[in-house]
């Protein structure tokens, strides 16, 4: 391990971050459900906790987006947590070499979202 995360002894750092990972995307996203009815683009037309949107497939460069329109392309874009190239979902799978930059771009940008004010 890199020191930043203390693991059990025996504990793989992937597969940890890779649980802790989908177990946020899913709190996240059970969190927005409950209030995305009460917020649209009118309310929240810039997302405010980063500073643009930018998924690498339709948005390459970073790009404003209302705060609905971001959370859900990001929320779109986290889908790759199904990949099983980039998340095995079997024993003796090896992850990605590049896995743990990977995580960090997701949790990175998960984190706009709790940290939006209108949550």
């Amino acid at each position: 391990g890199s020191g930043n995360v203390q693991l059990p002894d025996g504990e793989d750092e992937n597969e940890w971050l890779a649980v802790h990972t989908v177990d946020f995307f899913n709190h996240l996203n059970m969190l927005y459900g409950t209030v995305t009815h009460e917020r649209r683009g009118a309310q929240c037309p810039i997302m405010a906790a980063g500073p643009r949107s930018e998924d690498g497939v339709k948005y390459r460069r970073p790009t404003k987006l209302p705060a609905p329109d971001y959370v859900d392309t990001l929320m779109n874009w986290v889908q790759e947590l199904d990949d099983e190239n980039i998340f095995p979902n079997k024993i003796g799978v090896p992850f990605p070499r590049n896995f743990r930059d990977i995580v960090k771009t997701i949790v990175r940008r998960l984190f706009r979202i709790y940290a939006h004010p209108s949550i």
